[in-house]
């Protein structure tokens, strides 16, 4: 998961080139810092953090909303995992003290 600011992009004036300079930046990134709790700081970044905030890990709550939804509209995500969920289940459990994901959502 990421979100932009696209007016910003187009305020700075060079839209074209900007999907390359992110990769590139990322790519320094991953380089430049040791990887925490096995995941590169670009996973991190597109997925990971998000997974931790919104609590999409098996027995969540939102999770658990979403397999429920799955279940309801007739698809078994248990056989066959969504692409996403496959994913998620794939990260390693659990927070490493090194990495900390600090939320401001409300409890």
């Amino acid at each position: 998961m990421y979100g932009t600011d696209w007016s910003l992009l187009t305020n700075q004036g060079d839209v074209t080139s900007y999907l390359n300079n992110f990769i590139r930046v990322f790519e320094g990134v991953d380089k430049q810092f040791p990887s925490v709790a096995g995941l590169e700081m670009s996973q991190m970044f597109f997925g990971y953090n998000a997974v931790e905030w919104i609590g999409l890990r098996q027995g969540e709550p939102a999770r658990q909303r979403l397999e429920l939804f799955y279940t309801a509209n007739g698809i078994n995500w248990e056989q066959d995992p969504p692409y996403w969920m496959a994913k998620i289940d794939k990260f390693p459990q659990g927070r490493t003290e090194s990495f900390q994901v600090r939320s401001v959502r409300k409890q």
